[in-house]
């Protein structure tokens, strides 16, 4: 069932190899893309030696749950190193390779050599399917458990047991990826907004969610954007068609490629709740739309705002819910002990 990702891995190591014998990419370059992708290829060949003996055996007799669960730290200890490197290095910082040629254009000068190791000689495809690949487990578990019952498979707890480990494991790479995203789009935002009207960017904190949504605070909509960070949350807009802002991006941008304007900001501590609407609103033109309300301390008393996810996003809501709740109780318990 796996023997394509192998196939595939195998190609990307030789790739790789290829990739660094004609120069084309900086022995920083590799270790950063495949620092650890020797182990990744051992575990990958034990792993799927091991699925090919379960799928052999009678279904009474296959213990697929055991394998993925004791699989699951090896997923998580190795991979992760190489999700992070892939997700930061991404394609315009491969090409560029580091102030040399780029890559592109010297690819194209022995692309002959790509032929005989890679079809589709596409290198971040390759990499790109190491790393989804992983994500396709809990669904094939998850398939397996469907189709069977307690009374039916003798090893059904262990199996529930093992989509549990994958879908940790899956979370895990999530985890890392957004950890990856938001210190670039932190990075990126320090020269996209004009004016930080006296605010120091070092005292924000670890950014741990943004998102763009609409905001509806006295009977007035606006897009905005969201960046909620260990200390502060902030909403910004984008600035009024013609005008011309300073706009200091980092290079290169991965994210935030447009100048933004610092419209409010709400220090965490004054956040009071952040909760689904005990009445949803009700879908406008067909369309569903999720939606929480944000009270804080303001300086004329208790303010509020509505930030409206339009579209099926319930899921982003649910992450500013959760994240916003958890600040609120560790500064609540901050208080309580000093």
């Amino acid at each position: 069932m796996d023997k394509s990702q192998a196939a595939c891995n195998e190609a990307l190591q030789n790739y790789t190899t290829v990739l660094s014998q004609n120069g084309l990419l900086s022995r920083t370059t590799k270790h950063e893309l495949f620092s650890n992708l020797t182990e990744i290829m051992s575990f990958q060949r034990k792993f799927l030696a091991g699925l090919e003996v379960i799928n052999k055996l009678p279904w009474q007799e296959q213990r697929w749950g055991r394998h993925f669960t004791e699989s699951e730290s090896h997923f998580i200890t190795l991979y992760a190193p190489f999700c992070v490197n892939f997700w930061k290095n991404d394609i315009p910082d491969i090409r560029s390779n580091n102030g040399n040629t780029p890559i592109s254009n010297r690819v194209l000068q022995i692309k002959e050599m790509f032929d005989n190791l890679l079809p589709y000689h596409d290198l971040p495809y390759s990499s790109r399917w190491l790393v989804t690949r992983g994500y396709r487990y809990p669904l094939f578990l998850e398939s397996l458990l469907k189709a069977s019952s307690p009374d039916t498979y003798p090893y059904y707890e262990e199996l529930k047991n093992g989509v549990a480990a994958a879908n940790r494991v899956a979370y895990a790479w999530d985890d890392d990826r957004r950890r990856v995203d938001n210190r670039q789009i932190a990075a990126d935002l320090r020269g996209c907004v004009a004016d930080w009207e006296g605010h120091q960017v070092d005292t924000f904190g670890v950014l741990l969610l943004h998102d763009s949504f609409i905001v509806s605070e006295n009977g007035i909509d606006q897009l905005c954007y969201g960046f909620l960070f260990e200390r502060i949350l902030l909403f910004c807009v984008d600035p009024p068609a013609g005008a011309v802002l300073p706009f200091h991006p980092t290079v290169p941008p991965r994210r935030l490629r447009t100048p933004l304007i610092l419209k409010s900001h709400i220090p965490v501590t004054h956040v009071i709740s952040a909760q689904e609407p005990s009445s949803p609103t009700p879908p406008q033109a067909n369309l569903q739309e999720y939606s929480l309300n944000l009270r804080w301390r303001g300086n004329n008393g208790l303010e509020a705002c509505t930030l409206r996810f339009p579209g099926l996003r319930c899921h982003l809501r649910d992450s500013w819910v959760t994240e916003i709740g958890k600040l609120i109780a560790g500064y609540a318990e901050l208080r309580r002990t000093s």
